[in-house]
């Protein structure tokens, strides 16, 4: 994985460099009225210093540790759906499952630990978003070598005809693009008596909604 980190940039967020910039591409609907259709989506990554002068916060340094984010899907040519919200990198932690040995056989446990150190390290990241669907979600996961998982830990729901119960995101840096998966455990609300009687004997399941691959862009 290669890529520049931008002078000046927070130390803190070095571990999530590779997703700032200006991005976009294609996607795909996987689920709902929409399905197997494509739209365009236009997202970014800045941080205060690379903000425009309307946009840019208050300089503190609590500021220059988060990266600020915006993302905008278009259907057909029109504004479908947006977000924004604010990304931190809270510490380090010791890899997520997906990524740690099998600790379950007591005579390899010496070498696991001699190669625990080749390992890339492991970052928390906690992510708080707001979209134009009237959802706050509070996200909590991982970042390693351009790689990152997070799931929801708090989704405020204002909607009324929709309801989310979970959420995943998934980002991964490769050869230069941006790819991005989002899963959703969601029903809707605006259905008949026999749907949400039916609906209660099969409870939702998270499942795909979109995915696009991005391209960094000059904005």
């Amino acid at each position: 994985m290669t890529f520049v980190i931008p002078e000046g940039l927070s130390e803190k967020l070095y571990p999530v460099s590779w997703l700032l910039g200006h991005w976009e591409g294609e996607g795909i609907f996987a689920v709902g009225e929409h399905k197997h259709e494509e739209f365009k989506m236009i997202a970014d990554f800045q941080t205060n210093e690379n903000q425009d002068g309307d946009n840019q916060n208050a300089s503190s340094q609590n500021d220059k540790d988060k990266i600020n984010y915006t993302a905008k899907i278009l259907y057909k040519g029109k504004d479908y759906f947006s977000e924004k919200g604010q990304l931190s990198v809270v510490g380090a932690i010791n890899e997520p499952d997906t990524l740690e040995a099998d600790s379950a056989n007591k005579d390899s446990a010496n070498k696991d630990s001699a190669n625990k150190s080749s390992k890339p390290p492991v970052f928390k990241i906690d992510w708080k978003l707001k979209n134009s669907e009237s959802f706050e979600t509070q996200y909590s996961g991982w970042v390693s070598n351009g790689r990152m998982e997070l799931d929801s830990v708090a989704i405020i729901n204002s909607n009324k005809s929709r309801e989310i119960f979970s959420s995943k995101r998934m980002y991964g840096y490769v050869k230069s693009d941006l790819y991005y998966a989002w899963d959703l455990e969601q029903r809707d609300l605006e259905q008949s008596d026999l749907e949400e009687q039916t609906a209660s004997d099969n409870p939702t399941q998270l499942e795909s909604f979109l995915s696009a691959i991005l391209k960094k862009e000059e904005k």
